[in-house]
């Protein structure tokens, strides 16, 4: 962001300004690199069940802050807009915060508005999280079903190896010959 920000004090036909473009360019260009990485080795790691699903939120989380960010560094250096950087940071108000704006659906409730409304949201995410852990457990019952028929037939095929062991000594002793008796 820096060296957008210094590129854009120049003059666009300046030679500084085109050597800034072609660094920021090249950085732009890895950095995507770097995201796409993430994001099929995130998606590898899902697939193969090597981490939780709750590890997978977090992670994906971060992914979208990544390509957020991303989206913001295109655009300030195609200068799209005018933006600047202190428009992106502080999102183009005196209130970097947040506290002084209220979203319009809040305008004109009240405080018990407010509480239910904190209650409603409240309701919906331990539904989902009811819903997550049903998911889980109806997961683990499953792969639960998979382990024992696994163990079944591993042990199945231990009863046929001693089957066929005991098939093959019955057909040595019937066809050896008896020994010499004293």
């Amino acid at each position: 962001m820096e060296k957008i920000t210094e590129r854009n004090k120049h003059n666009r036909t300046s030679k500084p300004y085109t050597k800034l473009s072609a660094q920021v360019r090249s950085s732009m260009k890895q950095f995507s690199g770097d995201v796409e990485k993430l994001k099929n080795g995130l998606i590898r790691a899902t697939s193969s069940y090597h981490i939780t699903q709750r590890e997978v939120d977090r992670r994906q989380g971060m992914m979208d802050k990544l390509i957020t960010k991303e989206k913001h560094l295109e655009t300030a250096f195609r200068n799209e807009g005018g933006e600047s950087r202190a428009g992106l940071m502080a999102g183009g108000s005196d209130d970097p915060w947040g506290v002084r704006e209220e979203p319009a659906e809040f305008h004109g409730i009240g405080n018990m508005g407010l509480r239910d409304h904190q209650q409603q949201i409240i309701r919906e995410i331990l539904d989902d999280i009811i819903d997550h852990t049903d998911r889980t457990g109806q997961r683990l019952i499953k792969e639960t079903r998979h382990i024992r028929i696994v163990d079944r037939k591993s042990a199945t095929c231990g009863f046929w190896v001693v089957i066929i062991l005991l098939f093959v000594a019955i057909i040595v002793v019937a066809v050896v010959p008896g020994g010499k008796s004293l």
